[in-house]
């Protein structure tokens, strides 16, 4: 299929719809920072992706308030956030379609933060795909080849990220000797699952061409999904090196996706962390809109 190259630069991705989020966690852990000797925490603040929700507007006005309460020479604010360039080496090709996340929590947020003066980690990598897939999973019923992105974006372009991502994570090599076994045997997997997947076999197609030919209609959510989540333990791997990377801060923030902080929390327990606090106590199917006006009271020891 040819490309309409005029069309594809003004071409805006709306990732709406399932893709936007909520805060339904709050977790705390301390330590005592090896490198300064001052005590040291992480707030995890754990997103959960369903449709727009009416807190949203709500939570990110206590976030930003939350935010700028903090020392922000002391402070360091991960986030993933599509709207934001993160340097993530994302093809060419790829940033001629903008990301809209906007009307999401974190859409457009580490803009916003750098802007502000925080020390500001932007660890989402998937550029390439999001923009590729999210119209095709929140279009279901139309067919793959009616969105530019999908057309325009190659497998190999998806594969590269990926890659990038991996060199990257590899070349992190000062940390404490759980992540290092933990990021080991997880690189390890990512080449296999690619291959699995025919990604790098069709590398040359475009996203729609692979989408429609591994998959049928019915099971295109089930596709998209593999196609969106089968490495997010890279994700994993890059939130816990920025936390444990952070030596000069006394507070760490981060906001994602509920399941990395859940497995990065380990991680974290491992290198010294000790739990003070969660909320709620107990998760449950259906999570729900936390109050985020309870923020500030992890600090006055209230909660």
């Amino acid at each position: 299929m040819k490309r309409n190259v005029g069309y594809i630069y003004l071409c805006t991705v709306m990732i709406s719809g399932s893709l936007h989020a909520f805060i339904y966690e709050i977790i705390l852990l301390k330590r005592i920072n090896p490198t300064t000797g001052r005590p040291q925490q992480f707030i995890g603040l754990s997103d959960f992706h369903d449709k727009k929700n009416g807190a949203n507007a709500a939570q990110l006005t206590c976030i930003k308030d939350f935010f700028n309460k903090q020392k922000k020479d002391r402070t360091k604010i991960i986030l993933e956030d599509l709207s934001t360039d993160a340097g993530n080496g994302s093809s060419g090709s790829c940033k001629q379609f903008q990301i809209d996340s906007r009307g999401g929590i974190l859409g457009g947020l580490a803009r916003i933060c750098h802007k502000d003066g925080f020390q500001v980690d932007n660890i989402e990598y998937r550029y390439c795909r999001v923009a590729a897939l999210g119209p095709l999973f929140n279009n279901a019923q139309q067919k793959v080849h009616a969105f530019p992105s999908a057309c325009g974006i190659r497998v190999c372009d998806i594969v590269d990220e990926i890659h990038n991502a991996m060199s990257d994570i590899g070349k992190r090599t000062n940390c404490c000797a759980s992540l290092k076994a933990y990021q080991q045997k997880t690189l390890k997997k990512i080449e296999p699952q690619m291959n699995r997947l025919n990604l790098i076999k069709e590398s040359k197609h475009s996203m729609a061409d692979y989408v429609q030919q591994n998959g049928e209609e019915s099971n295109r959510h089930d596709v998209l999904k593999k196609l969106l989540i089968f490495d997010s333990a890279l994700l994993d791997l890059k939130l816990a090196h920025s936390i444990l990377t952070a030596d000069e801060c006394d507070t760490i923030i981060a906001i994602s996706g509920g399941s990395h902080i859940a497995r990065v929390k380990e991680i974290l327990r491992s290198a010294g962390y000790r739990y003070a606090y969660s909320k709620p106590k107990k998760h449950t199917r259906a999570p729900k809109p936390l109050d985020l006006t309870l923020l500030p009271n992890l600090y006055s020891g209230s909660l």
